[in-house]
């Protein structure tokens, strides 16, 4: 156990690194290291891009092995792009960094480059939808003419300071005699957090820059994220390069299509035209509904039956203020019957929503929208189950609406889809 997580930890010193790769970055070398000292990378080797005014454009980053954190966008004029306070005082928008969503993925901490990253051809139209190493922005309509520097901030899984990078843009077409003075907070996602620092290191003392996001009025930067963005080619995933499993990284979609990591993009993307509207019907969690097609504007969500797991003697489960400001968790489960070659998945329904940050002894494979239910599943590192094992999963989380917080039902499966 311990040589697997002195692996993990070189993993995450070596490869834990992101910067901005849509649009390309001032350095475009694929395989460049991360940069801490902001607010900019300290030189520019031609990383250029040319938008309007109300442009939709594709922001993405190369995920590098790693998952969870944060990323805060922002923009200013060229030449004041050497203080990191006026990036913090004109800030577009807050972001996922992303996580990895592949089956058999983790929730938390390292994973295989590209690690689900969205490839080229493809971008974010979803409000939901944060979680894929990219993201969407409108270039603001009030901009006078003129060269600007977009900058990426980002929180890397447990890195505990913030990686920079930014990209020039000549931007063309804007109104500068639009007002557009807001006391509104930036456009902020709630994101997976992977042991590093909260979102506030990136967040605290930041503002809302005066943008206007539509042709005669104010309106956020994500009011028109259906739009097709002008850059919808860049593929911001670069290459298989940065990967600890490349063999693995080339049967990815598309990954072997990149044409230049430098400038990264897909040839043959076509027509790409907006996904339809969100419906209650669409089989996906959007719209500001609590659950796949209900809640919110739909009709409500069901509440999960309770359920009762033979295989399983005993479930331990405590909750308390042991660490400080933390709430810590553990569940025993105890195995009666040998699983061999096989994949195991514990669901828990709690009383209460419960929000859990880390986790030891599994990972996260599932939580429901209103986080009272969680699935963990086997660690790549576990052997089979035997008959008279112990599962000891421990959990920190952060309450959400309740002091109490009590385990209700235990169901434990394996991977054929038969409840043990």
């Amino acid at each position: 156990m311990l040589v697997v997580l002195v692996l993990l930890s070189s993993l995450s010193n070596v490869l834990g690194h992101s910067w901005l790769s849509c649009p390309p970055s001032f350095d475009t070398n694929p395989v460049r290291g991360g940069f801490f000292n902001g607010p900019c990378e300290r030189w520019n080797r031609g990383g250029h891009s040319t938008v309007k005014a109300g442009d939709r454009l594709k922001l993405g980053w190369t995920s590098n092995n790693h998952g969870g954190g944060f990323v805060r966008i922002a923009l200013v004029l060229e030449g004041q792009h050497n203080r990191n306070k006026n990036f913090e005082q004109n800030v577009l928008k807050v972001a996922c960094y992303g996580h990895d969503q592949r089956p058999g993925g983790t929730l938390y901490g390292d994973c295989d480059h590209p690690c689900n990253a969205r490839p080229g051809c493809q971008y974010q139209s979803d409000i939901s939808d944060v979680e894929r190493y990219d993201t969407t922005i409108t270039v603001p309509t009030n901009l006078k003419d003129g060269v600007y520097i977009l900058q990426f901030a980002s929180l890397v899984g447990n890195i505990k300071d913030p990686y920079f990078s930014c990209a020039k843009l000549t931007i063309t077409g804007g109104n500068p005699h639009m007002n557009c003075k807001s006391s509104k907070a930036p456009v902020t996602y709630k994101c997976f957090r992977s042991g590093g620092p909260p979102m506030s290191k990136l967040t605290t003392g930041i503002k809302r820059g005066e943008f206007c996001y539509h042709s005669n009025k104010m309106g956020d930067v994500d009011d028109r994220i259906r739009e097709v963005p002008v850059n919808v080619d860049c593929d911001a995933r670069i290459t298989c390069d940065n990967s600890v499993k490349k063999t693995k990284c080339m049967e990815e979609p598309l990954m072997k299509s990149i044409t230049n990591g430098w400038n990264p993009k897909q040839p043959n993307c076509g027509n790409v035209k907006p996904p339809p509207p969100p419906t209650c019907d669409d089989k996906k969690q959007n719209q500001g509904e609590e659950d796949i097609d209900c809640g919110g504007p739909c009709k409500p969500c069901p509440t999960a039956p309770p359920n009762t797991g033979r295989y399983h003697s005993d479930i331990k489960h405590t909750i308390g203020d042991d660490w400080g400001t933390g709430v810590v968790g553990k569940i025993v489960v105890s195995i009666i019957k040998d699983i061999n070659r096989r994949k195991w998945k514990l669901t828990v329904q709690y009383d209460n929503p419960i929000k859990i940050t880390q986790i030891w002894g599994a990972v996260i494979t599932s939580r429901n929208a209103g986080h009272n239910i969680y699935s963990f599943g086997k660690e790549s590192w576990a052997s089979p189950l035997k008959n008279g094992d112990k599962i000891a999963i421990g959990f920190q989380a952060s309450k959400e609406r309740s002091a109490k917080v009590v385990p209700l039902t235990l169901k434990f499966e394996v991977d054929d889809g038969s409840t043990l």
